[in-house]
């Protein structure tokens, strides 16, 4: 197996578990506050980190991958705060596939003056993955968004962008530390963020599950896009990883029983047929 079909498969499995954590974020935030899913949801995931790096016996990072590490995990939760309370508002149709669309497109444009011109074809692969992505996530006909709803998806996917950026910037090869002082930029920002809104923090017992496993699938999701940019180039990371509406919106077809109509299968298609495009087959 490849260097550059491994990177792309850990891409991909990315992209599954931001899916999934972004839809167990999503839906935890119709209950309570984003602030006061995140506050618990980030240092759960600063413990399954940890855990990881005491299990592999990691040793500490340089100050270069601490500090980018710190940086990435900042924007990471900027976008994050702002991503969630946009879907706790009840236009994730909009929202999801906006910040997804911008993040590739800020991510790939950096990939291609860093690294070189990707070929002509994994451009082509980069246009259907974004046409894809819109489509599958578009809100069902009648479904109308202002100038109100597209802002936060902007400024989430300019953060989320950032954060690929900074993360294919690790120097260490063992990326267990680097992804921890991650985490610890997260949660300084959500707690700053819960600082000067003087949140009233309140959770429902019952939303522990949901809260907890986007925390957990959030740093499953960071950790395989680390590591899929660390073995191939960022564009194709990014924008591999940045089909994680897919997942979203196929589980919410499943669990919440939404449904999928035939443009959004459309969609799908579009994603499927942009992933060997990208990755060069």
């Amino acid at each position: 197996m490849s260097q550059a079909f491994t990177a792309a498969l850990l891409a991909l499995g990315s992209a599954a578990a931001w899916g999934a954590g972004d839809f167990s974020g999503g839906l935890a935030s119709k209950r309570v506050s984003p602030i006061s899913v995140t506050l618990i949801s980030n240092p759960f995931g600063l413990i399954c980190l940890l855990v990881l790096a005491l299990l592999k016996h990691s040793a500490l990072p340089n100050t270069h991958d601490v500090m980018v590490g710190f940086a990435a995990g900042a924007c990471g939760a900027a976008g994050l705060l702002v991503f969630y309370r946009a879907l706790s508002s009840g236009k994730m149709g909009v929202v999801a596939p906006v910040t997804a669309v911008v993040a590739n497109v800020v991510s790939v444009l950096f990939g291609a003056f860093s690294e070189g011109m990707p070929r002509a074809l994994q451009f082509v692969g980069f246009g259907l993955a974004i046409v894809g992505i819109w489509v599958i996530s578009k809100p069902e006909s009648g479904a109308r968004a202002s100038i109100q709803d597209f802002l936060p998806a902007l400024f989430a996917g300019l953060a989320f962008g950032g954060f690929f950026i900074l993360t294919a910037q690790f120097s260490s090869p063992d990326l267990s530390w680097a992804l921890v002082a991650a985490r610890v930029g997260t949660i300084a920002v959500t707690v700053l963020a819960a600082l000067f809104t003087r949140h009233q923090f309140k959770l429902e017992p019952s939303g522990l599950p949901l809260v907890f496993a986007a925390g957990g699938l959030d740093s499953l999701g960071n950790l395989l896009f680390a590591l899929s940019t660390s073995l191939g180039r960022l564009d194709v990371g990014s924008a591999l990883s940045s089909l994680y509406p897919v997942t979203t919106v196929l589980l919410a077809m499943l669990v919440l029983k939404e449904r999928f109509t035939r443009l959004q299968g459309f969609g799908a298609l579009l994603a499927l047929v942009s992933i060997p495009l990208i990755v060069g087959f």
